[in-house]
């Protein structure tokens, strides 16, 4: 597969020097957490600290996600033939393009070691092209890639790892939208949430650290909220109360805080819901897909 290596903008050496230097200070504050940011010019990636310092622009890109040891970061960058995902290395600021198809990739996520990306893509050279979107898998190197949900009348959306890196947890469209599970070798589909008075259209799932729940937001009483089930689909609890309203929500690595959007602005609250704080202004710009590694 051909792939080019490129740089950031002067911005990125900074970030990558920050990081390779002061690993402890990021484990002592819980990590880093990044997302897509626009401030006048195009869409970038950004990082911030937990508590809302160093705020850092990468340079350009669009749905970024870190993986959960904050090595590595997946992004999409659009080009004139399409939209491919990117590999920032944030130990030394090498950045390389992982898939060269222009297929219109995009929604990627990074497994815990960094070895696998899972995204959303449309059917490649010989396949169905009747097909809707359907999730892929591929090496952080840009090799192997394998389609791992197919079908026509279906969308398979914004997929995420488990922490030990087995299962995928994914939106599935038709015939009305459902979080669902997979292993990584396409066994095993399982039913996380079927049809439920309680919310509709549920999106942005993710894993807690210890595997045991999903986080996700789902639309109720006029407003998106923010929940979380068991992994095995019982247990729903309502995170956000009355009418606080989130969305694109993730844990941090020790699952004691969550990150999320409302509007324009980033903030965090405690696992349970409580403690809500701001931590990116959207008065300078939107802010949005946050996602959150050591």
């Amino acid at each position: 597969m051909h792939r080019r290596a490129h740089r950031f903008l002067p911005a990125l050496f900074l970030c990558a020097a920050l990081l390779a230097l002061v690993p402890a200070a990021l484990a002592a504050d819980n990590g880093l957490i990044v997302f897509q940011g626009n401030r006048g010019g195009p869409p970038a990636v950004f990082t911030v600290k937990p508590n809302g310092s160093d705020l850092e622009r990468l340079g350009a890109g669009l749905q970024p996600a870190i993986s959960r040891d904050g090595k590595k970061i997946v992004f999409v960058r659009s080009s004139g033939s399409g939209a491919e995902l990117w590999l920032l290395n944030t130990e030394n600021g090498k950045v390389e393009r992982i898939t060269n198809d222009a297929k219109g990739n995009s929604q990627p996520a990074i497994s815990p070691d960094g070895s696998q990306i899972v995204f959303v893509g449309r059917a490649r050279a010989g396949g169905d092209p009747n097909e809707r979107e359907h999730l892929y898998l591929i090496d952080a190197d840009g090799s192997n890639e394998r389609e791992l949900t197919s079908g026509q009348r279906t969308a398979d959306l914004e997929p995420s790892f488990s922490p030990d890196g087995k299962r995928i947890v994914f939106v599935r469209t038709s015939p009305f939208a459902q979080l669902m599970t997979i292993t990584v070798g396409g066994d095993d589909l399982t039913v996380v949430t079927d049809r439920d008075e309680r919310f509709t259209g549920p999106g942005s799932p993710s894993y807690s650290p210890d595997g045991d729940r999903i986080l996700f937001n789902a639309s109720a009483r006029g407003g998106d909220r923010i929940w979380t089930i068991g992994s095995g689909g019982k247990g729903l609890e309502q995170l956000t109360k009355g009418d606080d309203e989130g969305v694109e929500p993730a844990y941090s690595p020790d699952g004691n805080s969550i990150v999320f959007r409302r509007g324009r602005d980033l903030l965090t609250m405690d696992a349970g819901g409580g403690g809500t704080q701001q931590l990116v202004d959207g008065q300078d710009g939107s802010n949005i897909h946050p996602s959150w590694g050591r």
